[in-house]
């Protein structure tokens, strides 16, 4: 329900990191967040790439801007931006957070600005060798942009906001926790299990393993198809995502003798989690651990590695509900998922998995928070 005065909001994304357009958990995150901001009665403006745009489904409501988000392109982007004359910008990833705070600074210094890296810089850094005085560069820049009493920082777990006060500078004044949430289309679906085996020609007999991400470094899918090699249970991996990493896991696949079937990027992921005996979650690192929770929701019990942001994404919930896994231990992978396949949650369990999920981490609840975010900084 709208509280005040209609905001004027606009979104800026790169939609995907190291120049590359992808489609994750942070990019779903975005859309929804847009949309639901929208339903509730603000104006709302995104800012993406032509490639990413054309490929999603429009968000209700929401006005979509095609445009290179890109250094060469800032001074367009500001032009955009002049024109829709917004209350609130705000960024989103690394690139698009950079971006958009310079938009503010050459447009209106004194706009409301808020960032959302979604993920840890810090562990980004690590994760792609950046190098100590790029490091520095970005992290300067960072803090830079936020200078003022109209510019804030949004963590996604409690993790993230160790990270942006210990290694990224920020000062706790400038962070606000607003924890992600699980849109309400995640949910069980009994049919889903008949007819996703149907679709995709899965034997009855066969347990199914779905694994859902961007099929690159941070999200260690690689690890997924070892640890379903080793099951003694008939099982189909499910891959839904894209990325640099297909060809080495399909080759994996067939030299340890694993069924998998790669998806692409699914519009309706939530019919696989929902149609899945088990999700794995994989991940080296994770501002959040989106997937892990969303699966959850559809009632499907998860395997994950044991890093910070998924620590923190399923803490809340019962500890027989997931297994978090020591990093690449493949033999607690074995057996957490071989756990998973002899508990078979009936529905009324699955209905109660996703009404405490829902009321943990809900959409309508995480969207008060940030429209309350913008109006605080407005002040």
């Amino acid at each position: 329900m709208q509280t005040g005065n209609p905001l004027s909001i606009v979104h800026i994304t790169p939609a995907g990191g190291f120049g590359r357009v992808q489609h994750g958990g942070a990019e779903r995150a975005v859309l929804e967040l847009a949309e639901q901001t929208a339903l509730a009665g603000h104006f709302v403006t995104i800012i993406a790439p032509g490639e990413f745009l054309s490929e999603v489904r429009a968000p209700i409501g929401v006005n979509l801007v095609s445009a290179d988000v890109t250094p060469r392109s800032l001074i367009s982007l500001v032009r955009i931006v002049r024109a829709l004359a917004p209350d609130v910008v705000v960024g989103h990833l690394l690139r698009g957070v950079i971006l958009a705070g310079l938009v503010r600074l050459l447009w209106r210094p004194k706009a409301v600005f808020v960032s959302n890296l979604h993920n840890s810089l810090n562990q980004a850094f690590e994760d792609v060798g950046t190098p100590p005085a790029r490091r520095f560069v970005l992290r300067s820049a960072l803090s830079s942009l936020h200078l003022g009493s109209r510019a804030a920082t949004v963590a996604i777990s409690p993790s993230n906001v160790a990270d942006l006060l210990e290694h990224d500078g920020f000062p706790v004044k400038k962070i606000e926790l607003i924890n992600n949430w699980v849109a309400p289309n995640f949910a069980p679906a009994e049919e889903a299990a008949l007819s996703i085996r149907n679709e995709l020609s899965i034997d009855r007999a066969s347990k199914i393993a779905l694994f859902v991400g961007r099929l690159e470094h941070q999200k260690n899918p690689i690890l997924a198809v070892r640890s379903v090699s080793r099951l003694s249970t008939p099982t189909t991996l499910l891959v839904a995502g894209a990325g640099s990493l297909k060809t080495e896991l399909a080759d994996a696949a067939v030299q340890l003798g694993v069924q998998i079937r790669f998806l692409g990027n699914v519009a309706h992921v939530e019919r696989l989690m929902a149609a899945a005996d088990v999700v794995l979650v994989p991940s080296r690192y994770e501002g959040f651990g989106r997937v892990a929770v969303e699966a959850l929701a559809t009632g499907t019990p998860v395997v994950a590695n044991s890093v910070a942001g998924l620590r923190d994404a399923l803490a809340p919930f019962p500890s027989d509900w997931y297994s978090l896994i020591e990093t690449d231990d493949l033999d607690q992978w074995q057996e957490s998922i071989e756990r998973h396949f002899l508990r078979d949650a009936s529905p009324a369990v699955r209905a109660s998995r996703h009404e405490t999920v829902m009321h943990t981490y809900g959409l309508d609840a995480a969207v008060a928070r940030y429209i309350r975010l913008y109006r605080s900084l407005l002040r």
